[in-house]
């Protein structure tokens, strides 16, 4: 026995922690690491501002963290021979300005340098041989396209770019670096506000355009545009850039129509680096049957597809009213901007303006040049290999020449051209599909062999079948009542219009070339829209073949469904709240995937009725609120736990595709429940030990929330009175509202008093809800 004892102890002398230390003395550790040989090393939640490393050898040392470090770390340069068998180096969130090593580290598995100040980060792979797993993510760093580093597998875990970054750092020459100037002008809002008026105005830099130039009502833009040419900031001055000289800097412009329906596809084309301009009018008013909506919705949107959660920055936004000199002094419209720039602090500007007349556009212009240097902390700085843009200026003259995709093959073969292997062309792909210059669908296996170098021909097709079921647009429709039947493809996908060559992009002489799909296309562009759940696959009564384009079905809801739905049945409701907004096309993607599930045919456009087969008579009517941000599901059955777990699961399912492909750093997903005639978050419910026994079926295990929700608790009333209250922010009603209604208060007072003080004093509501629920939890029984 004493000598497993002996060996134990000797075993857990290898590992030596000093975590939380205020100073260390270096000499004394290395030799202590040396002596006891030391294999793993603690240092994390210390306060090192120095780290000064041995002149000898620590052949047993294989791991070190420095984790959570709470001082700066000016410089951190690893002399590589004095630790040939260090194979875990965990640097998160160590305050590190400068790291570097000296040498190769032979062994290195592992290293995490996410969370830190670094701005450079030039290790070759030759220094790191067995390096596998490298953490990046949220450096300012300056040498490196952030798309290539910063990214992220989910909300919850760093993603390994070790790949990514040894591919651009390889054969890397700093002097053959070329910087891209450049980034999307975005314009967003409802329809017929006038962005296209605006983004004529703003090509138009010699004021050759008049009145006439502009568009009419049946001009309007549908879904998105792109501008012929890039509109050009010239000589924007170093003081701005923190460059050596001036620059000029070029915005493609975006236009995203207004038109409800079209909305779900625009997400698609949401970037970094990009520059947005919301416009309303002063006659942009509620049109129900074009699902209006107001500046929430378009301000959340781009704050969720753009907010960089490391620098905390958001993409930035001017606040444009339109039409000003249409406006009498009755219907002129106002803007609140102290409500706007409440929630949505990245409004950096407001102006008011005309397009026709002219009327304060310099100011626009003036605002635009004014935060481009917002768009991003590395807008100005981002190096990019000289290979890299020999790729991307031949994908742009592919475009230009009126090439719409490109065999992937072909790709592979003109980066071997220019010396890039296969693994960094994967890299160069995906990092232009991400930077917006191309659309590259790698993970789906039937679409993974195509570069689409023309989003906007995606953008069209989709569109084409959008519009050839849209009655309001289109007085000959092809697709009736939602209903598309294959052979409808080759008159909807008869031809398309190529892009201009860039001699041609100023005259008017000549127009866009047209060219026919081809079956292959057509094949591809199908598969596209079946992959992003446009539309679902069925059978009409003769066993012939159609599919369903749920955005196209018809507006009015089944007067059928109120036999199961009517006042006398008994419904459970929940709503599934979004913040801070509802991904356009989310009821409409939902209802492709439960589609197997439909009862009786019953769909809509905003809703659907679902029955799930399991022997008894179970049925959920799901609807969706664009200006509430929530998806309502009304239940009704005896056994409804199958059910309502299908529609849960498949609705993360779909924010957490969402958030993965697009990066968002942000889009909750919250549970509400209707409770005494109000909905109430369920996990506030549950934390107050309200009853909920009737919504058992919302668990996986029915029992334990049973025994959660006190059924005979005498204080439930008071708990839900104190819930409202902490809703409503009332922090002293609650503690008065607790102590009149029940005795078991022994030193309430003095806990009230500390709890005030030392809680609420620059706290958030949430910690002030934690806290008062452990409270109520020991007051009451």
């Amino acid at each position: 026995m004493a000598q497993k004892d002996e060996q134990k102890d000797k075993k857990e002398d290898k590992h030596l922690s000093l975590s939380k230390s205020k100073s260390i003395d270096w000499n004394a550790l290395w030799a202590q690491v040396k002596k006891d040989q030391i294999e793993t090393l603690d240092l994390t939640k210390s306060a090192i501002s120095e780290v000064v490393f041995p002149d000898f050898e620590l052949r047993s040392l294989r791991f070190i963290d420095m984790s959570y470090n709470e001082s700066e770390i000016r410089t951190f340069k690893l002399p590589a021979k004095y630790f040939p068998n260090l194979t875990y180096l965990y640097l998160f969130e160590a305050k590190l300005q400068h790291f570097e090593v000296e040498g190769s580290l032979e062994q290195l598995n592992t290293l995490h340098l996410a969370g830190n100040a670094l701005t450079d980060f030039s290790l070759s792979p030759a220094q790191l041989p067995k390096l596998e797993i490298l953490y990046l993510k949220g450096n300012p760093l300056e040498n490196i396209p952030k798309e290539v580093f910063d990214v992220k597998d989910n909300d919850y875990a760093f993603k390994n770019v070790w790949g990514d970054v040894g591919n651009y750092l390889k054969d890397f020459k700093k002097e053959d670096a070329v910087y891209l100037h450049e980034g999307k002008l975005i314009l967003i809002g409802n329809g017929e506000v006038g962005k296209t008026s605006i983004r004529i105005r703003l090509l138009d830099l010699e004021g050759k355009k008049t009145d006439d130039d502009l568009p009419k009502q049946p001009d309007r833009t549908i879904g998105i545009d792109l501008a012929v040419d890039t509109y050009k900031v010239l000589s924007l001055a170093p003081e701005v850039t923190k460059l050596e000289n001036p620059i000029d800097f070029e915005l493609h412009i975006w236009d995203f129509g207004g038109q409800g329906k079209y909305r779900e596809v625009q997400q698609l084309f949401c970037s970094r680096k990009s520059l947005y301009l919301f416009v309303t009018s002063t006659d942009d008013k509620a049109k129900e049957s074009d699902y209006y909506v107001g500046y929430e919705y378009w301000l959340s949107m781009v704050n969720a597809f753009n907010y960089d959660k490391e620098s905390e920055q958001f993409s930035p936004i001017i606040y444009v009213l339109n039409k000003i000199d249409m406006a009498s002094d009755s219907s002129s419209k106002t803007i609140n901007e102290t409500d706007v720039q409440t929630y949505f602090k990245n409004v950096k500007d407001f102006v008011k303006i005309g397009c026709k007349p002219l009327h304060n556009f310099d100011s626009l212009r003036q605002l635009i040049r004014k935060h481009i240097p917002n768009m991003g902390s590395d807008i100005f700085k981002t190096p990019f290999k000289k290979s890299w843009i020999d790729i991307k200026e031949f994908l742009e003259k592919k475009q230009e020449s009126g090439k719409t995709h490109l065999f992937y093959t072909e790709y592979i073969t003109e980066c071997e051209k220019k010396g890039i292997n296969k693994d960094e062309a994967k890299t160069l792909i995906n990092t232009l599909e991400r930077m917006g210059y191309v659309v590259y669908y790698g993970d789906n296996p039937r679409l993974k062999d195509w570069i689409i170098l023309s989003p906007l021909w995606i953008k069209d097709a989709i569109y084409k079948v959008l519009y050839a079921g849209d009655e309001q647009l289109n007085d000959k429709t092809i697709i009736k009542d939602g209903k598309l039947y294959p052979d409808y493809l080759s008159e909807i996908w008869k031809e398309y219009e190529t892009p201009r060559p860039w001699y041609q992009r100023f005259s008017n002489l000549f127009k866009s070339k047209t060219k026919k799909y081809t079956n292959e296309e057509q094949d591809k562009l199908f598969e596209l829209m079946l992959a992003y759940d446009f539309c679902y696959e069925t059978k009409d009564n003769f066993d012939k073949t159609y599919y369903v384009v749920p955005a196209l079905l018809p507006v009015e809801r089944p007067i059928k469904a109120d036999r199961l739905f009517g006042s006398d049945s008994l419904i459970y409701e929940i709503k599934f709240v979004y913040s801070p907004f509802i991904p356009a096309g989310t009821l409409n993607k939902l209802t492709v995937r439960l589609h197997e599930y439909i009862y009786s045919d019953w769909k809509w456009k905003n809703g659907v009725v679902l029955e799930f087969p399991n022997f008894s008579a179970n049925y959920a009517e799901i609807t969706e609120s664009w200006q509430e941000k929530t998806v309502h599901l009304r239940l009704r059955g005896a056994s409804l736990h199958g059910l309502y777990q299908l529609i849960y699961k498949e609705l993360l399912s779909l924010n957490q595709q969402l958030k993965a492909t697009k990066f968002l750093s942000k889009l909750d997903l919250s549970v509400y429940v209707k409770y005494r005639d109000k909905f109430q978050p369920l996990s506030q419910l549950k934390d107050f030990g309200v009853d909920l026994s009737d919504y058992d079926f919302m668990t996986q295990d029915s029992k334990s929330m049973e025994q959660s929700a006190n059924k005979n608790d005498p204080d439930t009333d008071l708990k839900v009175a104190l819930l409202n209250h902490v809703t409503e922010n009332e922090f002293y009603k609650v503690f008065e509202k607790m102590q009149a209604n029940t005795e078991k208060f022994e030193g309430y007072q003095s806990y009230r008093d500390n709890f005030m003080q030392n809680d609420l004093e620059g706290r958030t509501l949430e910690t002030f809800k934690q806290r008062l629920k452990i409270f109520i939890n020991m007051r009451l029984p």
